[in-house]
């Protein structure tokens, strides 16, 4: 190859990298520009890089659960069981009848008591003392308590 196929050709190849982004400024007037060497000179360049994907959203938080609903609002039944009970009750069943001892049970009825109050000596006093709506609110102001209601 003489010199003038040299510098066609190493002007094919300068045309050829400019075209497609690479190489740089070469001597394209002459001067004896040479193809570069493999592994010598400025790497190649490498394809761009991907971009970053977009970072996922976060997760929607889970829903907090519903809150228990409120009590009901004691009757008026009950409340007139709870004062009883204070008075009559409390020195020996304690002063909540769900923690209280002495045979506080869930199961009480008004008929379970007016039992209890012939059954039991200490309350013997409480068959003539207390009315049956006595004993009714009372029954009521216990299961209220204990989770009955």
């Amino acid at each position: 190859m003489n010199a003038r196929s040299l510098r066609i050709l190493a002007l094919s190849a300068t045309f050829a990298l400019v075209a497609c982004g690479g190489g740089g400024q070469s001597d394209a007037a002459g001067g004896g520009a040479a193809a570069p060497a493999p592994g010598g000179g400025a790497p190649a360049p490498g394809p761009s890089p991907a971009p970053s994907p977009a970072p996922s959203p976060a997760p929607a938080p889970a829903p907090a659960p519903a809150p228990a609903p409120a009590p009901a609002p004691p009757s008026e039944e009950v409340v007139r069981g709870a004062a009883l009970y204070m008075r009559n009750c409390a020195s020996c069943h304690g002063s909540d009848p769900e923690t209280g001892t002495q045979g506080i049970y869930k199961g009480v009825t008004p008929a379970a008591l007016q039992s209890a109050y012939g059954r039991v000596d200490v309350m013997n006093l409480f068959t003539g003392a207390l009315s049956a709506r006595d004993t009714q609110d009372l029954a009521a102001f216990i299961a209220y308590r204990v989770g009955l209601n």
